[in-house]
């Protein structure tokens, strides 16, 4: 959804482990291939790739350290990795998390944090500084990066996930998440969503997005 959301063209190859999400991408025709393996060992030669992009995957790698080093051998001197992840204000700015501490429930709104990153399998969601030494570490320097969806999207985020469980149960039944289209109250969300969509970050975002590059 995202590659054929964000790229006019066909890209090269995606990765993934899950041989049900590669069926799906290659019957949506977004990839010229497809490719089963996971991140901490690459199917492919040293100095293969000009750029890879992980778009929220990193987070959810247990062997991170493996997954970078694999990275920086398969892309060519001087290629771009592009990832985004959540940071280290990820689970302090949700929605929950902030309604329990604005009451004083600060240990239950850790344990809601805890349990949302646990959830959404997040192993990573670390400070600018800790990616940044990582990402030394395998032979990468940062060229740029930015915090990005604002306090208040983050926290419409949150509360979106629960107002989204019809939506869900029709994805499991009919494999479509908006059966549809053009159903008045999709209208209703689209005005409520958009602008936190448009809207800037802070210097506090729950999101980072990187642009790396191998030395």
């Amino acid at each position: 959804f995202f590659a054929a959301t964000a790229f006019s063209e066909k890209i090269f190859t995606g990765l993934d482990p899950d041989l049900e999400n590669l069926e799906k991408a290659q019957k949506q025709g977004i990839y010229e291939h497809i490719t089963v393996g996971e991140g901490k060992c690459l199917p492919f030669r040293n100095n293969f790739f000009h750029t890879i992009i992980a778009n929220s995957v990193l987070e959810h790698i247990q062997e991170i350290e493996s997954t970078i080093k694999e990275i920086n051998r398969t892309l060519v001197p001087g290629g771009h990795l592009i990832f985004t992840v959540p940071s280290h204000y990820f689970t302090h700015l949700l929605f929950f998390s902030t309604v329990l501490r604005t009451l004083g429930c600060h240990q239950l709104a850790q344990n809601y944090g805890n349990w949302f990153n646990h959830h959404s399998r997040h192993f990573h969601t670390d400070s600018p500084e800790v990616w940044q030494a990582r990402l030394n570490r395998y032979g990468f320097i940062i060229e740029s990066w930015h915090y990005y969806l604002s306090p208040a999207a983050h926290r419409a985020f949150d509360l979106a996930h629960y107002f989204s469980l019809p939506r869900l149960i029709s994805k499991k039944i009919t494999n479509k998440l908006v059966l549809f289209p053009h159903l008045y109250t999709n209208h209703i969300w689209e005005s409520w969503l958009r602008p936190y969509y448009e809207s800037y970050s802070s210097d506090k975002g729950p999101y980072i997005f990187f642009k790396a590059k191998k030395q």
